[in-house]
């Protein structure tokens, strides 16, 4: 159903209409933000590049939903929002709430005055309030900026994403809200901003041009709980605004994770291997065991599994993942450690069954195969917190000894908070769990 607007909003909206076939072109073929530079072509840089010489824009993927489940549920009664279909620049003005959902091959939309909209292709749709009248738009208890996009996926079912723009000062305060305790010291949200910051920085520079988002709120990037935020959250954004951390006059892709145990991991061997990783700020911490995140509550945590479903695991996984020694793994008799970090943190192990044969296995593939598997006590499987595991088979078992909690790689958040609560300012934290790396106001207000 449509209906008649007055003809200087008409205008306008063809105007808008317009730019937003060019955004969510850009979106789909993957444009990157010009003010994200990338210095060179090369992948080693390309999560590691220049800083932006202005404050930039970042795309967050809030929310993937397979079409056929329940539609997307945004705005609230009586707010005015713009829906644009992308492929064609079609703009509508309706009503809030929008309940947005795939119908067949299209789109259907019912704004909340029980107006239907039917759009018979499935292309990129966008939502937008109208400017200066009720910026955000609401989903799922939280608030989003008031431009949203809602992108088809082709896969099988198809996934939508909801991907919002956002300026990166104004997306960093949910990040602190979804990562770290509100009971927190303003140092330890100072140096998690800078962190943030830096990471999502280098996301964008990497993903720009091979995607149509930089970021997922949740595990996948760092947590993000739309805008609303604390003010101890705001504050540590805007005393640390443009702040990045440099080496080489690079920015580099700032890891974080919840407790690196007291061994922690090094980017290009937790991460990836790409050389970029491959920097004194983003390798394991010699020295720090026993010194880091003492008193944090998932310092230390024990598991234990019974071993017939975890050699069926070893097996499925190998055939999954086209290991043929792991997959012919029979009955397991031994776990051993092959490798470690110069920080003690393991990176190998081999597994032995009762007829000889053995594979080896990564650390982080352990931990990830494990999580497949139900506890011995007859629990739904675990979550395996970290790779940083001792492994022993006993009665049966195996038995499973675990520090810490997340990749280990870069800050510790029970860590940094330790040291906030010990006195330790921003830098003096940075300086400890990012060595090498320069503290440096890149940007300022826009």
């Amino acid at each position: 159903m449509s209906f008649a607007l007055p003809p200087s909003l008409l205008i306008l909206l063809v105007f808008i209409g317009c730019e937003q076939r060019g955004a969510l072109a850009r979106a789909t073929d993957g444009g990157a933000d010009p003010a994200i530079a990338v210095a060179s072509a090369d992948v080693d840089t390309a999560n590691w590049p220049l800083p932006p010489s202005k404050e930039p824009e970042v795309r967050v993927r809030f929310s993937v939903r397979a079409a056929g489940v329940e539609p997307f549920h945004l705005g609230v009664a009586g707010q005015p929002l713009l829906l644009l279909d992308g492929a064609v620049g079609r703009p509508w003005l309706l009503d809030g709430p929008l309940d947005v959902a795939v119908a067949g091959s299209g789109w259907a939309v019912l704004d909340g005055a029980g107006r239907r909209i039917a759009i018979e292709h499935l292309g990129p749709l966008s939502i937008r309030t109208l400017g200066g009248r009720s910026p955000r738009i609401e989903f799922e208890d939280g608030q989003l900026p008031g431009s949203i996009e809602l992108i088809p996926r082709s896969t099988d079912p198809i996934q939508i994403d909801l991907v919002t723009r956002i300026q990166i000062e104004a997306y960093l305060p949910g990040v602190l809200e979804g990562e770290l305790f509100g009971s927190w010291s303003l140092p330890t949200f100072q140096a998690q901003a800078i962190a943030a910051r830096s990471y999502a920085v280098a996301e964008a520079a990497f993903w720009g041009p091979r995607r149509h988002f930089d970021l997922v709120a949740g595990p996948a990037s760092q947590a993000w709980t739309g805008l609303d935020a604390s003010p101890r959250a705001l504050e540590a954004v805007e005393s640390t605004r443009g702040m990045v951390l440099l080496h080489s006059g690079r920015v580099i892709p700032a890891y974080y994770s919840s407790c690196c145990g007291g061994r922690s991991a090094s980017a290009h061997q937790s991460i990836s291997d790409r050389s970029s990783h491959k920097i004194q700020p983003l390798q394991a911490r010699v020295g720090d065991h026993g010194t880091c995140c003492e008193e944090a509550s998932v310092r230390d945590w024990t598991l234990s599994f019974e071993l017939g479903a975890v050699s069926n695991a070893c097996a499925r996984w190998g055939r999954t993942h086209g290991e043929k020694a792991l997959s012919e793994l029979g009955r397991l008799r031994s776990v051993d450690l092959v490798d470690s970090n110069p920080a003690g943190r393991p990176l190998r192990f081999k597994l032995v069954d009762r007829a000889g044969r053995s594979a080896v296995i990564k650390a982080n593939d352990m931990r990830r195969l494990l999580g497949t598997v139900e506890r011995a006590d007859g629990g739904a499987p675990a979550q395996v917190r970290s790779d940083d595991l001792r492994l022993r088979v006993r009665d049966g078992r195996l038995h499973v000894t675990g520090s810490g909690y997340g990749h280990g790689v870069g800050l510790c958040q029970y860590g940094t908070q330790a040291m906030a609560a010990e006195g330790a300012d921003w830098a003096a934290i940075l300086a400890r769990y990012y060595p090498g790396a320069e503290p440096t106001q890149v940007w300022s207000r826009n």
